[in-house]
């Protein structure tokens, strides 16, 4: 069987198990297995795909040992992992993938250990990280991540002592902090983010005059508060 006709046979079995299958100038660039019956071992039908550049594995049973199959795809540069069963072993794993800017990794099973792996991926402009078991700790290693523009932080542990290395993140255009702890504590950090876009501070520990103040240093920047825009 040739190297086409193998690659043909990978990307049937992939629609069978529920899977799009996308092709750019004759070879397959995106693949989407969102919500599909993929396990671990048949994610090895991907690796065979050296020019893929999107994959997307939402809300599937996909864990570490799955992760191991896709560090040769020299080529990918957008990873959805939301809702997938991978932890901090598996991040070791992207850690290979030298080209990955895009990288939604909510409600998953990576802790603030698995963080160190991330800081590796100095091409990632955005991560999102809502609903993981993330905390203070994690924010040192996302610190080392220099092209950075979206941050994902909704429902996480993080606090005030967190937003401490947001001074070395100053290329952030969007940032979710909802449902986190954070308090007024932050609002001189936050203000120094002066490229700044969007900011979502619903359900945190800010007060209105905090949120106020953060607005008046940040004329540019869209801030959600209590699920709507800061009040005037």
């Amino acid at each position: 069987m040739t190297a086409w006709a193998a690659q043909a046979d990978d990307a049937d079995k992939l629609r069978a198990l529920g899977g799009g299958v996308f092709t750019k100038g004759g070879a397959v660039a995106e693949i989407s297995l969102n919500r599909s019956r993929i396990t671990d071992d048949q994610l090895k039908l991907v690796a065979n795909f050296a020019n893929l550049t999107d994959l997307s594995l939402e809300q599937t049973k996909i864990g570490d040992a799955g992760l191991a199959h896709l560090t040769g795809l020299a080529k990918l540069e957008w990873l959805n992992l939301y809702r997938t069963q991978v932890g901090d072993v598996g991040l070791a794993h992207l850690a290979k993938l030298p080209r990955l800017q895009h990288l939604p990794i909510g409600e998953t099973r990576v802790t603030d250990a698995g963080m160190a792996h991330i800081a590796k991926l100095k091409r990632l402009v955005y991560l999102g990280l809502r609903g993981n078991k993330i905390g203070d700790a994690a924010m040192a290693h996302l610190a080392k991540l220099p092209k950075l523009t979206g941050l994902h932080l909704g429902e996480t542990r993080l606090t005030d002592k967190g937003t401490r290395q947001f001074a070395a993140l100053g290329q952030l255009q969007k940032l979710w902090l909802h449902d986190t702890r954070i308090t007024d504590a932050s609002v001189p950090r936050l203000a120094k983010l002066k490229q700044l876009k969007s900011l979502y501070l619903h359900r945190t520990r800010l007060t209105v005059e905090g949120v106020r103040r953060l607005q008046k240093a940040l004329p540019k920047c869209r801030i959600f508060y209590r699920s709507a825009t800061v009040p005037e």
